[in-house]
């Protein structure tokens, strides 16, 4: 377990738990067994089980997790979370290349109730999910593979950074997730988790583990000009061209536009 004091640009300080690096036969970073424990703010990186929940294993469970951050866990079963005979919520969740021989993201059976709201599920494996004997509900996420749920999203996530997982200005996660009596207060990091307005005036959290300040997506229009100078913004609106088209496509992202 490393405890780690956050500070980085547009993240609040605050107190991160990280459990990496560990190998057991279930359970690679966490076992929960028997416990109604939530869990909230959690980095489970680089752990391996031998047979189920390279990250998380949950047996006879009934809370909530919030706030996770799941990353290149492997296992037999459920790379990410094996869950068994439980009722569990889980909110806020970004997932990210977690591997398993059965369902890299997620394997469950013998459970009542399996919801994963407001998350993010990446993967590069023909194995995503496995259920069996569960009712499993996956809405407004956004998962790399097609599977059954309401508003979820297949695209990129967009993450500006793969270390601490916020998002671009680009992402589609933004203002995307559902706003609903569960939906926990702060993000990861300590953030506000609200901080979207779409058009109809009510405010969604972003999707993910990690809160993005804009709120929404923020396409920019790049400017170059023989004129102009790299020393500039290169922003159109701000009529201040870039000279170069070079260093204009290495500033933009996907969806913005270069003006010539």
């Amino acid at each position: 377990f490393i405890h780690k004091i956050v500070e980085n640009e547009n993240i609040q300080d605050t107190l991160i738990t990280k459990i990496t690096g560990n190998y057991s036969r279930n359970g690679g970073g966490i076992y929960q067994l028997n416990s109604n424990y939530g869990f909230d703010g959690i980095v489970v990186n680089n752990n391996t089980a031998e047979e189920n929940g390279g990250a998380i294993f949950v047996q006879n469970t009934t809370s909530q997790f919030n706030n996770l951050i799941l990353k290149n866990n492997t296992a037999n079963k459920g790379g990410a979370i094996y869950v068994s005979d439980s009722d569990l919520n889980i909110y806020h969740l970004t997932g990210y290349m977690n591997f398993a021989n059965i369902a890299s993201n997620i394997y469950t059976e013998n459970s009542p109730n399996i919801n994963i709201v407001n998350s993010i599920f990446w993967e590069e494996s023909d194995s995503d999910y496995f259920i069996d004997n569960s009712n499993f509900i996956i809405k407004n996420s956004i998962i790399s593979s097609l599977f059954e749920g309401e508003n979820n999203i297949y695209l990129l996530p967009e993450f500006s950074d793969l270390q601490n997982f916020s998002l671009s200005r680009v992402s589609k996660a933004l203002g995307n997730g559902i706003n609903d009596s569960n939906i926990p207060l702060k993000d990861i990091y300590g953030n506000n988790r609200i901080q979207s307005i779409n058009d109809n005036e009510i405010q969604n959290p972003d999707i993910g583990g990690v809160e993005n300040e804009l709120g929404e997506i923020n396409f920019i229009n790049w400017y170059v000009s023989h004129n102009g100078n790299d020393n500039n913004s290169g922003i159109l609106e701000e009529d201040s061209p870039l000279l170069s088209i070079n260093l204009a496509i290495e500033k933009s992202l996907n969806g913005d536009r270069i003006y010539i």
